[in-house]
Parts: structure tokens; C-alpha cells; sequence
């Protein structure tokens, strides 16, 4: 997929110290995410989400399915990895 299917973008972030400082900033960007939720697009751009699991994911499942097939042929042994690691397909 080649652009996000919405009029805007938003990124925000915060500063962590420690684990207080890190409740407070999820609790503020959970906010910001509950207020803009009735703007929010199908899908999210992967790299702006910092927390496994949050939000819908950019690629459709075809995507998807196609890097877990790059994958397993150029690192099976999953040696690369990012924040939203991508898994090699399974041998058959």
C-alpha cells in the first residue's frame, strides 16, 4: 500500500524517565487517541505506533502475507528485527 486513506497524519510522543513518567505520557496519548477517534482512518501507519498490538495495522493481509514470504527466504532464521517484528512464513 502506497498512502494512508486519510486526510491527515498525527504523531505525538513524550518524553520517559521512568516507569511514572511513562504511565503519564500512555495515559495523555491514550486521551489524545480517545478524542480523535471519531476522525480516525481504517487503518495506521505501522511506524508511528511505538506499543506492540496498538491500533489497526497499514498493510492488508496480502501485504503481509507477501513479507512473511521475503522472509522466510532471505532470513529464515529471523536474525533482522524492528519494533513490529514480521515472522518467515512457515515451511511447507
Amino acid at each position: 500500500m502506497s498512502s494512508l486513506d486519510a486526510a491527515f497524519a498525527l504523531f505525538s510522543g513524550g518524553i520517559t524517565v521512568d516507569a511514572g513518567s511513562a504511565a503519564a505520557v500512555h495515559a495523555s496519548l491514550d486521551a489524545l487517541a480517545a478524542a480523535l477517534a471519531p476522525w480516525r482512518a481504517a487503518t495506521s501507519y505501522r511506524n508511528f505506533s511505538e506499543r506492540l498490538g496498538a491500533g489497526l495495522v497499514f498493510e492488508p493481509a496480502e501485504v503481509r502475507r507477501r513479507l512473511r514470504e521475503i522472509k522466510k527466504t532471505y532470513d529464515p532464521l529471523d536474525v533482522i528485527r524492528a519494533n513490529h517484528p514480521v515472522r518467515p512464513a512457515l515451511s511447507i
